[in-house]
């Protein structure tokens, strides 16, 4: 029996338009099996900033978290400490994976609380191979303890294709909301 502090669940108290995945083709290279896809990410929150975005295309079945299944180490690293590395680890290693791509800064609200400078949007270029045209994508939700946003397994267009993420809580924290339990920027 699985246990429900241990699994994946939707969050409802974050504002359900977390962040926009918009994917666009490229068109394609002169590999007759490989397309190139410009994913562009925007934060779309009021206040929560998002850790630099990690991109995954792959196989159908090569995602990298599922809804109410158990978050793996992966997952979790990345959801309570901002740390994708565990995760890049594992997919590394997993059959039917094209392409990794890891965002360098994190992604703020556009009304950049803070004045740090930073962007709310970041485009990606990603590639794909054959039938392995899916997409994943995670970020840890700063604010948080053990959440994230994400999207699983989404199919990568042929033109275009607007996707609202999900904010997902790990459930591998107790969600305390204790200011000694955030980190410092919240």
């Amino acid at each position: 029996m699985k246990s429900k502090k241990t699994s994946v669940l939707a969050m409802t108290a974050i504002v359900a338009m977390l962040a926009v995945v918009s994917v666009a083709g490229i068109p394609e290279s002169s590999a007759a099996k490989t397309k190139m896809y410009e994913v562009t990410i925007t934060n779309l929150t009021p206040g929560q900033p998002i850790t630099p975005p990690l991109l995954v295309t792959h196989a159908k079945d090569a995602g990298f978290f599922t809804v109410g299944k158990m978050a793996n180490n992966g997952i979790q690293q990345l959801a309570e400490n901002g740390n994708p590395e565990p995760l890049v680890e594992m997919l590394q290693g997993k059959s039917g994976i094209v392409d990794i791509v890891q965002g360098t800064v994190p992604l703020i609200p556009a009304n950049d609380p803070g004045n740090t400078g930073l962007s709310h949007s970041e485009t990606f270029v990603v590639s794909s191979e054959g039938n392995m045209r899916y997409l994943s994508f995670a970020s840890m939700l700063v604010c948080t303890n053990d959440g994230f946003a994400g999207i699983d397994s989404v199919k990568l267009p042929i033109k275009q294709l607007t996707i609202y993420a999900e904010a997902y809580d790990a459930r591998t924290e107790m969600n305390t909301e204790d200011f000694a339990d955030m980190v410092p920027p919240c």
